[in-house]
């Protein structure tokens, strides 16, 4: 029941930020009014030097559970992308050189 509330509160904020957009204003000022449980997507750049620091950071046990999984998973990433990469940081105790 509750799911079917939310979902209908985000149907309901999508079709006025489409109106807020199509009405000409910026992106990211329409969506200011969407909660945090609406889905994003993002493009991202980066260097695999930068992309190893994150993984350092971000997946320390003191970063927040939610960002440490986003980590595990550019990690994955990581590892499939740039196996002997991966291998050199993983031998360097995942610290970015």
């Amino acid at each position: 029941m509750l799911d079917d509330r939310i979902r209908t509160v985000l149907e309901r904020l999508e079709r006025e930020d489409a109106a807020e957009r199509e009405a000409g204003v910026a992106r990211e000022l329409a969506r200011l009014a969407m909660p945090v449980a609406a889905y994003t997507e993002f493009y991202w750049t980066v260097n695999a030097r930068s992309l190893m620091n994150f993984v350092s950071l971000r997946a320390a046990e003191t970063a927040q559970r939610e960002i440490r999984r986003y980590a595990e998973a550019v990690e994955a990433f990581l590892a499939d992308k740039m196996p002997v990469t991966h291998a050199a940081f993983v031998a360097n105790e995942r610290v970015a050189p």
